[in-house]
């Protein structure tokens, strides 16, 4: 018997640099690939099918959009033993359904890209960064390209420093937008205004892009708090603030006035982070807001960057003989293709003028 088990990491949605009405082609965004919280899935072959383990309802939604665009048909056991909790910014909904279509496919012994298989079960519309967050890890950059088979493509990917630890702020009493209401959402209020955009790109190129590549989580955090500031303002009239949680919002700018790097908001939240420059800062951090009593009803938990993609393991028990082969996804990309800073990365975002169209982030690389 064959069994395949995929552990796939979460990801912080850390802003748009770019976003045009509510067309999908239109989104430009940044991410992160966090090693906790995580999805696990084992799939093994069965007689018949199985769903077992956590959220078995929208286990069963995936694997049925799997059976029928890829034609499966061996049955299998899918068994979920650890989730993402849902629609608080960390990217449940694909991590989950990724896990499920690479282990269905490893145990069938089917060939599809991660890509396709995030196409054909109908995530990553908006942003590539949960996706390529489940194949390669790491910081990535998504310049709003779709590949020819309607996936997204994820322009720029760079190493994280993994001594940079990061404080997420949990507030289980809220859900982020999601489903129609974020479709709604994005259609009441339409699209970044190019100078918007322009100063968006400009701070992901002058400051961003450059302080990671140098290893300055000084400079590196003040950028992505000063996008997370104009963007959060941007989503203001849906979110009631420029955070979802006051809890959070009241966390993050006491962790700002105790000296954090940099804090912001994961995707529609509620989940915030905070940016810290190694382990003991992060922890005299969550101490000193935990002593001013900050945290109410509030959790506060330590993670770091995942500079890899999701884990899977796959096990043939043939007789007394168990043979286990262990591979990252997507490993190959992740070594190969960290871009190195540098003027020609500034052609992968251009701005039109508001009476010309496009006020996007546009792809101008290859993809992973």
């Amino acid at each position: 018997m064959q069994t395949a088990t995929i552990t796939a990491p979460a990801r912080l949605h850390l802003g748009f640099v770019g976003l045009v009405g509510d067309s999908a082609e239109e989104f430009g965004a940044l991410g992160l690939a966090i090693n906790t919280p995580v999805v696990r899935v084992r799939v093994s072959k069965s007689e018949h099918w199985e769903i077992c383990g956590k959220i078995p309802e929208k286990a069963n939604q995936y694997v049925s959009m799997l059976k029928q665009a890829l034609e499966l048909d061996q049955p299998m056991q899918v068994d979920v033993s650890e989730t993402i909790q849902p629609h608080v910014g960390l990217g449940s909904g694909t991590q989950l359904a990724l896990a499920i279509a690479a282990a269905c496919c490893a145990v069938s012994c089917r060939k599809v890209s991660i890509e396709k298989l995030s196409a054909l079960l109908g995530r990553g519309k908006r942003s590539g960064i949960g996706t390529a967050a489940f194949s390669a890890g790491g910081f990535l950059i998504d310049c709003a390209s779709k590949t020819a088979d309607e996936s997204r493509a994820i322009s720029m990917r760079f190493k994280f420093p993994e001594e940079w630890k990061i404080l997420l702020v949990l507030d289980d009493e809220l859900k982020g937008a999601h489903g129609a209401i974020e479709v709604d959402a994005f259609g009441e209020l339409g699209g970044f205004s190019s100078r918007l955009t322009q100063q968006l790109q400009k701070i992901l190129l002058d400051h961003v892009i450059p302080s990671l590549q140098m290893r300055d989580i000084i400079s590196f955090g003040k950028g992505i708090t000063r996008i997370q500031n104009q963007v959060g303002d941007f989503f203001e009239p849906i979110q009631g603030g420029r955070y979802l949680s006051p809890h959070v919002s009241k966390i993050l700018e006491a962790a700002t006035e105790l000296g954090a790097a940099g804090v912001g908001q994961s995707s529609w939240g509620p989940t915030g982070f905070i940016l810290t420059e190694s382990e003991k800062d992060a922890q005299n951090l969550r101490a000193a807001i935990l002593a001013a009593d900050a945290a109410d009803g509030i959790h506060i938990k330590i993670v770091q960057a995942r500079n890899a993609g999701a884990q899977l393991t796959v096990a043939d028990w043939t007789g007394k003989t168990i043979l286990i082969q262990k591979k990252t996804i997507g490993e190959h990309d992740a070594k190969a293709k960290n871009f190195t800073y540098d003027q020609s990365i500034r052609s992968c975002l251009s701005v039109r003028c508001e009476h010309g169209g496009r006020c996007g982030v546009r792809d101008r690389f290859s993809s992973l």
